[in-house]
C-alpha cells in the first residue's frame, strides 16, 4: 500500500519508476576465525597497546576490579593472577592433622610419621544369603558409634550393585567383588570403622580382606551369621522381589559357602551370631565384637554367667556350646567365641615385606647418597695414591660423615685393603652400588649414613671377590 506517496512492499522494499529498489547489504565485519594469523597478531598487539584485555575486552583496571569482586563472593579465582584450581586443604587427604615444616624434607618426615598412626579397624560380616547380615551390620555400626567411633558399612547397595545381576555368573561376581575390595580399601582411614557387609563366602576372598587390613596395620575381626539354611530360604522368599535372590542364585551361593574357621588367621578373632534366636541374643556379642577391635575395654562378663545365659537359651546343644566357650575362656584360648567373651581382643596386624608401604623419602635423597659415597671414594683414592702401586692397607674414615642426624654420627668401620684398587675400579663399584641402593625396591635406602656403611661393606666383598 502507498505510504507517503511511495509504494512499499512487504519486507520494506520500495517500488520506484526504475523498478524495485533493494536494500543495500551492510558489510559484515571480519570474523575472528576468518582472520589470518598475521591479522590476529596485529589485532592483539593493537589491543595491548591500547591497554585493553584480549580475553575480556575491557581495560586491565576494569578486569582487575571485576575479578577481585568475584573472588570476594567465592565465584572466581583466589586472586586474579593466581591459579583457577581450588586451594589445597590444610589437612591433606589421609592425614589426621596439619603438616608443618620449614623444609620439604621435614614435611616428608612428618608425613611418614603420621602415616604410621593406627588406622581404624575392619570388621567383616559373612554368612549365607538372607541370613540377617545387613541387620547385624547396621546394629554393629550403631554399637561402634556408641563407643565414639565413626562407622561406615560397605555393601552391595552402597555401590549400587544389584544382587541378582552381580552374582548371575563368574564374570559379574568377579567385578562385584573387585568393586567391594576397592571400596573397603578406600574407606580404611584413621577416622572411621569399616564394616564389610557382603556374602564373603569364599575363604580366599576373606584372606584378601585380611591382607588389606594387614597392609593398613589395623585391627580385624570376623562376624559369622550362623543361620540355618532353611530359615535363610524362608527369609529370602519373604523379601520383595527386587531385594531377594533368585532361587538358582541363592542355591549357588549357599552351596559354595565356606564356614569360617578360627584356626585361620584371616578368620580370627571369630564372633558367631544366631539371629534366628532373636535380636536379644545378638546384642552382647555385637558389643564384644566392637570392643575387640576398639581401644575400649570389652564388656565384663564371667565365664560362668556366659555359660548360664547360653544354657538358658535352650537345649543340650546350647549347653554344650556354653561349656566349650567357658572352657576356652578358662584355658585362655583366643580366636573363637560362640557368644560374648570378655577376653577376646583383636591384635594389631603388622604389614610384612610383601605388603609394607615404603616410607616417604626426601626428594634429594639420591643426591645425598651420591655425595656420601663420594666421600668414601675420595678417602680410599687418597690412601691408594699414598701407597702408589701397592696395597693401601688399613683405611679409616674419621670425619667422613654424611651430616645426617641420628645414625649418621656413628663411625664408619675401617676397610682393610690387601690389594690395590684404583680409581676406575672404585667408580665402577660406586655405580653398581648406586644401582642396587636406589633402583631395587626392597633394598632402597632411607638415609645417606646407612649408604656409607653399606658401601664400605660392599667394597669389602668386592675386595674378596677380586682376590
Amino acid at each position: 500500500m502507498p505510504v507517503g506517496g511511495k509504494l512499499v512492499l512487504k519486507g520494506g522494499l520500495q517500488v520506484k519508476a526504475t523498478g524495485v529498489e533493494k536494500k543495500k547489504k551492510k558489510k559484515k565485519a571480519k570474523k575472528e576465525d576468518e582472520m589470518t594469523e598475521e591479522d590476529k597478531k596485529l589485532h592483539e598487539e593493537a589491543l595491548k597497546a591500547a591497554g585493553i584485555s584480549v580475553m575480556g575486552g575491557g581495560s586491565y583496571e576494569q578486569e582487575f576490579a571485576a575479578e577481585m569482586a568475584r573472588a570476594k563472593e567465592g565465584k572466581a579465582k583466589s586472586t586474579p593472577w593466581g591459579s583457577g584450581y581450588a586451594k589445597a586443604p590444610e589437612i591433606l587427604h589421609g592425614y589426621s592433622k596439619k603438616v608443618k615444616g620449614k623444609t620439604a624434607e621435614e614435611r616428608l618426615d612428618m608425613r611418614a610419621a603420621m602415616k604410621t598412626d593406627p588406622v581404624m579397624p575392619l570388621i567383616v560380616v559373612c554368612g549365607l544369603p538372607s541370613s540377617g547380615k545387613s541387620g547385624a551390620a547396621a546394629a554393629l555400626a550403631d554399637v561402634c558409634r556408641a563407643l565414639g567411633q565413626d562407622a561406615v558399612v560397605v555393601d552391595e547397595d552402597s555401590l549400587h550393585l544389584r544382587r541378582n545381576d552381580s552374582y548371575k555368573d563368574a564374570t559379574s561376581e568377579k567385578v562385584a567383588r573387585g568393586a567391594l575390595l576397592s571400596a573397603v580399601e578406600r574407606s580404611l582411614t584413621r577416622r572411621r570403622t569399616v564394616i564389610c557387609d557382603s556374602q564373603n563366602n569364599i575363604k580366599g576372598y576373606r584372606y584378601q580382606l585380611w591382607c588389606i587390613a594387614r597392609q593398613a596395620a589395623t585391627r580385624y575381626c570376623m562376624v559369622h551369621m550362623d543361620t540355618p539354611a532353611d530359615t535363610c530360604r524362608q527369609w529370602n522368599a519373604a523379601r520383595p522381589a527386587e531385594a531377594a535372590f533368585s532361587e538358582a542364585i541363592f542355591e549357588d551361593l549357599a552351596g559354595r559357602f565356606e564356614r569360617p574357621d578360627s584356626r585361620n588367621r584371616w578368620d580370627a578373632p571369630l564372633f558367631t551370631l544366631r539371629p534366628h534366636l532373636g535380636p536379644a541374643s545378638m546384642q552382647e556379642t555385637l558389643e564384644a565384637a566392637a570392643a575387640a577391635v576398639a581401644d575400649a575395654p570389652p564388656p565384663q562378663r564371667g565365664a560362668a554367667a556366659a555359660a548360664a545365659a547360653a544354657g538358658s537359651s535352650g537345649g543340650d546343644a546350647a549347653g554344650n556350646d556354653a561349656a566349650a566357650a567357658a572352657a576356652a575362656v578358662a584355658d585362655g584360648e583366643e580366636g573363637f567365641v560362640d557368644g560374648p567373651s570378655p577376653l577376646l581382643q583383636a591384635r594389631q596386624l603388622k604389614p610384612k615385606s610383601a605388603t609394607d608401604r615404603p616410607m616417604l623419602a626426601a626428594t634429594n635423597l639420591q643426591y645425598e647418597i651420591d655425595k656420601a659415597l663420594q666421600q668414601v671414594l675420595d678417602r680410599v683414592a687418597e690412601a691408594q695414591a699414598a701407597a702408589g702401586s701397592g696395597a693401601p692397607g688399613r683405611v679409616t674414615f674419621e670425619g667422613c660423615s654424611s651430616g645426617s642426624s641420628g645414625s649418621g654420627s656413628e663411625p664408619l668401620p675401617a676397610l682393610d685393603m690387601y690389594r690395590p684398587m684404583f680409581l676406575p675400579e672404585l667408580r665402577r663399584h660406586k655405580r653398581g652400588f648406586m644401582k642396587l641402593a636406589t633402583q631395587q625396591t626392597f633394598m632402597r635406602l632411607r638415609d645417606a649414613a646407612a649408604a656409607q656403611r653399606l658401601f664400605v661393606d660392599y667394597l669389602k666383598d668386592q675386595l674378596a671377590v677380586g682376590s
